[in-house]
């Protein structure tokens, strides 16, 4: 009986051992902050995702740039309405949400999430679901695990106006095909008419992002004042990552008549000329009579 007893203590103790290294797993998960997470993941701004969620404190503060969305999810619906809770106590629902999902297929298209986060223990994902959502060059967090999804060799970049330097606008990308659906839609919607400069002037892509110089100023009348700036967004979800201003833009910086109904032939051939990425960093003139300046391409900063 004395031996009986002992193994029962030590298979009572092993189960007790593994029931709390499972709820000490769940807990880091939970408890790690928000500025670990974001320093490991070297994440600067774009879509988070943090499955697990629990009460939504760590995930709001995910939030913590300017331009992050973050969204919770959880398998129980009642954690998700306390996430909400404090989603909504935090003052942030335009930037952070939580949503129930089953455990094991993301609700989301691929190619879309910058940052995702796995905490808890309850997690049914499979790699290849986590794959699939990450864009190109996307991190996960899986309960400590770094995963960084690699870029496909059939996606291309088109860094300069003519595709590259050698100005023969023909890239070597094979996924793209015929237009069925849209990745995503961002604003502006409308650009100024063809008989006026147009809103675009030039955009570009590399490192999985697009950047563009727009004039935003309202399109609905003729005579508004110019608002050009060079802007930055993931090039998988839209989000808006940055966002420069350009003073000196526009037809009055390169002529001295406005030519009614024909002032998109108008613009300088050097104009298209004026930006350019390559990896991470952006060169760009900052306004027409500027000269050319490097920026880092995650943050707009000034390089040189």
């Amino acid at each position: 009986h004395k031996t009986l007893g002992q193994r029962r203590d030590r298979h009572m103790t092993a189960a007790i051992t593994a029931v709390l290294a499972c709820l000490l797993g769940s807990e880091i998960g939970q408890t790690e902050s928000a500025d670990a997470i974001l320093g490991r993941a070297g994440f600067s701004g774009g879509l988070i995702v943090h499955v697990g969620c629990g009460d939504a404190t760590v995930t709001a503060d995910l939030c913590a740039t300017e331009h992050t969305l973050v969204q919770g999810l959880d398998t129980d619906k009642s954690i998700i309405e306390q996430a909400r809770v404090t989603i909504r106590s935090r003052g942030l629902c335009e930037k952070v949400s939580a949503e129930s999902f089953d455990g094991a297929h993301l609700p989301y298209i691929d190619n879309l999430v910058n940052l995702l986060v796995v905490s808890g223990a309850d997690s049914r994902l499979s790699r290849q679901e986590i794959l699939r959502v990450l864009t190109p060059g996307g991190v996960a967090m899986v309960h400590g695990e770094l995963i960084v999804k690699q870029w496909p060799s059939d996606i291309d970049q088109w860094t300069h106006w003519m595709y590259g330097p050698n100005n023969n606008a023909v890239s070597n990308d094979t996924e793209v095909g015929i237009s069925r659906n849209l990745q995503w839609i961002m604003p502006p919607n409308w650009g100024r008419h063809h008989n006026l400069v147009p809103s675009m002037s030039i955009m570009v892509s590399a490192g999985g992002r697009v950047y563009y110089i727009i004039d935003e100023a309202p399109i609905s009348a003729k005579g508004q004042t110019d608002k050009w700036s060079l802007v930055c967004r993931d090039a998988f979800n839209g989000l808006t990552l940055w966002k420069r201003p350009i003073e000196n833009w526009g037809w009055k910086r390169w002529s001295t008549v406005e030519f009614g109904g024909v002032m998109r032939f108008k613009r300088p051939d050097q104009l298209f000329r004026r930006l350019v990425a390559v990896g991470n960093v952006v060169y760009v003139t900052p306004g027409f009579t500027e000269p050319v300046v490097a920026l880092d391409g995650a943050t707009g900063e000034l390089i040189r």
